[in-house]
């Protein structure tokens, strides 16, 4: 993807925490109220989709009142959980109701495993049917690894894949999946861009939530100053300077991190290469992988 004159416009919002209480320091879930202000200050600060899920509470019910109040639209990327074919009709239908949209930009599975499982023929041709309809422009799946990504790329060759990438965890950059997957013409979404909100904390702080982390956290911080830049700035700077990413979802706690993550990115692009933080590579899933967190 050529690289954007605007960084934001590589930018994607995280539906996440407008439906739940998300990240690290356990953000409380959004009412109503904060999740129309977080999107109207997305939307105003020139944000142009929206990464959400089934899974994500009222991610959906949410984006959908707000975006009809606003009278304004935005790219929906949306994810259905492993089920047979018949209650992915269902959940697709609610999903699209609930976003009070007839159509979505991407629908994706969201654990890129479950093809290799006893549903993953059968969700894969779901998919591809809502394709077909016109239900979803782009399908795919997202994933945690290269190696659960190129499996399910066997069963679904997909068209957007979202997988985690960030200044740590650079597994994917690494093995050349993110190359692999551009050569399949997939367009690549990617998160955990602040892994979850551990490369913005004090490196102390940060030790203490998640054991291991200390050094890499240190590291980070130490080359963030080197370069003149806030931890926000370094993050982002490295997952935008990254030729095939087409897309940085980013999660946010309230309007004013919207625009906090804005002026970061533009204060960053053009500032970072990927070759950079090539030391700052980690592969302890304790450290890199939330779900490993306690």
């Amino acid at each position: 993807m050529p690289v954007s004159k605007d960084p934001v416009e590589r930018l994607a919002l995280g539906g996440a925490q407008l439906g739940l209480a998300y990240g690290i320091r356990g953000s409380a879930k959004p009412d109503y109220g904060r999740a129309l202000e977080i999107l109207s200050t997305a939307l105003e600060e020139g944000f142009c989709m929206v990464d959400t899920a089934c899974l994500y509470g009222s991610s959906h019910e949410f984006i959908g009142m707000a975006l009809g109040e606003l009278g304004a639209s935005m790219k929906v990327v949306t994810k259905l959980p492993t089920m047979r074919a018949g209650d992915l009709e269902e959940a697709l239908a609610k999903a699209l109701q609930d976003l009070r949209t007839p159509k979505v930009y991407g629908l994706m599975a969201h654990h890129g495993k479950d093809f290799n499982g006893p549903l993953g023929e059968e969700m894969a041709s779901f998919l591809s049917r809502q394709r077909d309809l016109g239900l979803a422009y782009k399908i795919g799946f997202s994933c945690y690894s290269p190696e659960e990504a190129l499996a399910a790329s066997g069963v679904l060759a997909p068209q957007v894949v979202q997988l985690p990438l960030n200044a740590l965890d650079q597994r994917f950059l690494a093995s050349g999946a993110l190359k692999r997957f551009k050569a399949m013409g997939a367009e690549i979404h990617v998160r955990s861009c602040f892994l979850q909100g551990l490369l913005l904390m004090d490196p102390a702080e940060g030790a203490e939530k998640v054991k291991g982390a200390g050094r890499f956290l240190e590291r980070f911080a130490e080359r963030a100053s080197d370069f003149g830049l806030s931890s926000m700035e370094l993050a982002l700077g490295f997952c935008l300077s990254i030729e095939e990413v087409d897309r940085v979802v980013v999660g946010v706690d309230s309007p004013s991190q919207v625009s906090e993550i804005v002026l970061a990115a533009r204060s960053a692009a053009g500032r970072v290469r990927p070759e950079d933080l090539e030391d700052l590579m980690c592969f302890d899933e304790a450290v890199i992988d939330p779900r490993t967190w306690g």
